[in-house]
């Protein structure tokens, strides 16, 4: 390996210096897979695109100096969750989740519209991104890099009878490259919903509006002029709204009116859940469907789990809990897990039937040990880490002294947002505050998220918690 860095670094700092990207190595090869084995369409085909390991060297190496220098300057948008160092879909889903709670609090009706773009990396003007580069600041050598990097890339298809001659890629962003997707963000960084009655959350191409007005009327005048105002913006970047999966849905807790957008012969399709970064939301914010679609998974997984312990082999099981069971609980539980009992205690049956058939104990047989022997987190231990780590590491919070200026002894402490639904005391950052309150001081004054992580983890572990009341109650 040693051999090869320093020609390999050589070659890189050159093409820099230079401002020019390698012709060997645009080349990409596109595999169409089937979607569905049974169908014949066109459309059934998914394009996988392979490019030079080579290649993602020097974009990898490119990708860092561009990130730190927009990062630097504060030049990309905060609404943007995608591709992002520090966020994620679970802190996008939060942020739009959060952002309509709020609008409840006030009494507002909401809705939230959840835009899908058609083929949206396949439609990226090359000139019009370069362009905006420029203007965010890379210009000169680094720009003729992207120029080249972008344009002039030959694509062949290959299947199982051979392959085809090469064709030229004049539109869009190359797939399958470490900087498509951060490129794509550049390009739509500009996008804003241009009221202050609607507010966006995007994650690349996944783009998720919440409007609110205190009526029905204005709400429906608000959001009909800011969708309308978005799509003549994404039109401008050659980037079109696939209205067959665009979905609306009402937020409001109350029966209410139907409630339509349309746009000429087009409108967006209404329902009461939307699938949203892996996320079901539903409009009561119950996430009654998003845990059912879970128990669903999770029992399939459970069938996996039961066949590989005939093997007797723990290790694999193990692993099989954690990338199978454990990995689809712990994925946004601070977003979700403040949902009702009711609905919990069916995802922690299925937990229990798991840990059940790792210890090999019968279904009837009590699993606080077990969790507590094998260093496993309980679904309550589960929600009560992620949301102390939101709270801590990512949760901008309130003290009495952005408040009043008393000299009071609790005035630098954070203090719970004023609500009146429980919708508002259920978010993570008002649950986190409670949860933190009661966390044993040595484990409060870690500063470095992973060892915060490590510890409380730890400290969980040996407690082996069925409810949250079970954690108030021996802190």
């Amino acid at each position: 390996m040693g051999v090869i860095c320093v020609p390999l670094a050589f070659v890189v700092n050159v093409s820099f210096s230079e401002g020019y990207f390698p012709d060997i190595l645009k080349t990409s090869i596109v595999r169409p897979l089937q979607k569905n084995p049974s169908s014949t369409q066109l459309d059934n085909l998914r394009p996988i695109t392979n490019v030079s390991t080579f290649s993602k060297i020097f974009e990898h190496v490119f990708l860092n100096r561009m990130s730190h220098f927009f990062q630097q300057n504060n030049l990309l948008s905060l609404k943007q969750f995608g591709f992002t160092e520090g966020k994620c879909t679970v802190d996008a889903v939060l942020h739009f989740v959060s952002t309509v709670i709020k609008q409840l609090e006030k009494k507002y009706k909401v809705t939230g519209h959840f835009l899908d773009l058609i083929k949206a990396f396949d439609c990226i003007i090359i000139m019009l991104l370069l362009s905006f580069l420029e203007d965010m600041g890379v210009r000169g050598h680094s720009n003729n890099w992207c120029k080249t990097f972008l344009v002039g890339r030959p694509q062949v298809v290959e299947s199982l009878t051979g392959q085809s001659g090469p064709l030229e890629k004049i539109l869009g962003l190359p797939q399958g490259t470490v900087l498509g997707p951060p490129l794509f963000k550049v390009y739509v960084n500009r996008f804003t919903t241009f009221s202050q009655s609607v507010w966006e959350t995007l994650f690349c191409d996944d783009i998720g509006l919440c409007c609110a007005g205190p009526t029905y009327d204005l709400l429906e005048i608000e959001s009909f002029m800011a969708v309308a105002l978005i799509i003549q913006y994404l039109k401008s970047l050659n980037l079109h709204i696939n209205y067959s999966k665009s979905k609306l849905i009402d937020f409001s807790l109350n029966s209410s009116p139907d409630f339509q957008l349309q746009f000429l012969d087009s409108q967006f399709e209404e329902g009461n859940t939307v699938k949203y970064l892996g996320f079901i939301i539903d409009s009561a914010l119950s996430w009654k469907e998003h845990i059912e679609f879970l128990c669903s998974k999770l029992s399939s997984s459970i069938f996996v789990l039961k066949a590989m312990s005939h093997y007797k082999n723990f290790f694999l099981s193990r692993l099989i809990y954690s990338g199978l069971i454990e990995s689809q609980l712990r994925y946004g539980i601070a977003i979700w897990g403040s949902a009702p009992q009711s609905h919990m205690k069916r995802l922690f049956a299925i937990q229990k039937r798991a840990v059940r058939i790792l210890v090999g104990i019968g279904r009837r047989d009590s699993c606080r040990d077990a969790f507590k022997n094998l260093g496993l987190l309980t679904l309550t231990s589960l929600y009560i880490l992620e949301t102390l780590v939101y709270f801590k590491f990512k949760c901008s919070t309130t003290s009495g002294v952005d408040v009043h200026r008393y000299n009071t002894r609790s005035a630098s402490e954070p203090r719970q947002e004023a609500h009146r639904l429980k919708l508002t005391a259920s978010q993570p950052q008002n649950v986190g505050l409670r949860l933190f309150r009661s966390l044993p001081h040595n484990l409060k004054m870690i500063a470095k998220e992973s060892l915060f992580r490590k510890k409380v983890k730890e400290y969980l572990a040996n407690r082996s918690l069925y409810s949250v009341e079970e954690y108030y109650a021996g802190s």
